[in-house]
């Protein structure tokens, strides 16, 4: 129905709070007893991929202590971050973005929703990639909190492959820079070994040194 209801305790029926026209599918919703009237707190209105901009936003959250509204942006696979100014009372425009598309940890596919534990932490049901992610926005760490077992591993045998291709390629590089000079080495010593028996031979000829 493109609406928000409120229903009473007990109530059989509920009242209607937003026009037709304002809303498209609403997936979420927070309680804000300071406003009386609607208005666009972020996003606008025409989906997106810029900062400025959401599509099929699914969860919303309020950090109460500072006031900042983080989104999770389904569309297009990230967490932004809307920050509030108290000079002008309203999210600033243009959002920070604090979890960004990918499959590797840390990365998003299709976030649903956002929880804020008592500690400012983000926790985020990651629904393409089967598996729950926890952001510590204070030291920027992330601990994946449940996953799928199976599709964890392929994932971190990407993961793995790739660094342990590149550990390869500089150990190979570095074996053979060693070899060069291994090589140059032993040339240098057999030159100075040739040098060694040939004056050592000169001197047997010619006899003692004398003053």
């Amino acid at each position: 129905n493109s609406r928000i209801q409120k229903w009473l305790l007990g109530a059989s029926s509920g009242t209607t709070l937003t026009s037709y026209n304002e809303l498209s599918s609403p997936n979420s919703i927070f309680v804000d007893t300071t406003s009386t009237k609607s208005q666009i707190v972020a996003g606008t209105g025409r989906s997106g991929n810029q900062t400025d901009q959401l599509s099929s936003p699914l969860g919303i959250k309020f950090d109460l202590r500072n006031l900042n509204l983080y989104v999770a942006d389904y569309g297009n696979n990230r967490i932004e971050k809307f920050q509030f100014y108290t000079q002008s009372c309203a999210w600033y425009p243009d959002a920070t973005t604090v979890a960004s598309g990918g499959r590797v940890k840390g990365q998003l596919s299709n976030p649903m929703d956002i929880a804020i534990n008592s500690q400012q932490n983000l926790i985020v049901p990651d629904y393409g990639n089967q598996r729950l992610e926890k952001y510590f926005l204070i030291n920027n760490t992330i601990v994946t909190l449940a996953t799928n077992i199976e599709n964890q591993t392929a994932k971190e045998r990407e993961v793995v492959t790739a660094e342990s291709d590149q550990l390869k390629t500089e150990f190979r590089q570095k074996a053979e820079r060693l070899r060069k000079e291994l090589t140059d080495k032993t040339q240098e010593y057999e030159k100075i070994n040739t040098d060694l028996h040939a004056f050592k031979k000169a001197c047997s000829n010619n006899g003692p040194i004398s003053d």
